[in-house]
């Protein structure tokens, strides 16, 4: 019973957590979560001042917990979802691309 109250506070505190993060921090999390490649190829597509600041936040959120990171990836993929013309009328889209 006791690892359940842990379990279950420790997803309030995930939560709490993710609830506070800045839309910055939260592409900060994806960056470290992509690999270095990957991040630098994105990171030319940034001016200096955006650069600066997700590097800075990068090494700010990289010591978060996997609950929080796990939330983060959640809300992207819904985005993704959301977003995404693969399977819903991809046709449509392809040729208005």
């Amino acid at each position: 019973m006791a690892d359940v109250a842990t379990e279950e506070n420790t997803n309030t505190e995930a939560l709490e957590q993710f609830e506070g993060l800045t839309g910055v921090q939260k592409c900060a999390i994806l960056m470290l979560l992509i690999g270095e490649d990957e991040a630098a190829n994105i990171m030319t597509n940034l001016n200096p001042e955006e650069v600066k600041t997700l590097g800075t936040t990068m090494y700010e959120v990289q010591d978060i917990d996997q609950e929080t990171v796990n939330l983060v990836l959640d809300e992207f993929l819904q985005i993704i979802k959301a977003n995404t013309a693969l399977g819903f009328g991809a046709s449509d889209y392809i040729s208005s691309v």
